[in-house]
């Protein structure tokens, strides 16, 4: 998969939401492709965005504001574009609202943050 495809394959599972809005740029062999609402609705939704990010070979990343990611690896094609489409699905949700901010206890009794997305029946986590 090339960066063309990976721009093209992020645009195409966004544009079934007329409100949200992509542009891209290139460097250093990568795609990083930046997610915005077009016409939003509150001050706090103004300030949300999402960035996928891609090499177009292996490697997929989602970032959003506060440091929270989730990344996924595939070599096969068909994996590939199932990824890109999740990404792209968990970028809606939270440029949408439809996420909520949780924590959870990790070792010596310190807490972790993270975002937590429900896509199409299952539920994802974003960490810091």
């Amino acid at each position: 998969m090339d960066l063309d495809e990976v721009e093209t394959v992020v645009r195409d599972a966004l544009a079934k939401d007329g409100r949200l809005s992509t542009e891209s740029s290139r460097r250093a062999g990568y795609v990083d492709i930046l997610i915005r609402l077009s016409r939003p609705d509150s001050a706090d939704a103004a300030s949300r965005h999402a960035r996928i990010w891609s090499s177009g070979v292996e490697a997929f990343f989602l970032d959003v504001p506060n440091g929270f990611k989730y990344q996924e690896f595939d070599w096969e094609r068909e994996g590939q574009l199932a990824v890109l489409g999740l990404l792209a699905a968990l970028a809606r949700e939270y440029l949408l609202g439809r996420f909520q901010e949780k924590e959870e206890r990790i070792s010596f009794g310190r807490q972790r943050r993270y975002l937590e997305i429900a896509v199409g029946g299952d539920s994802y986590r974003l960490y810091r």
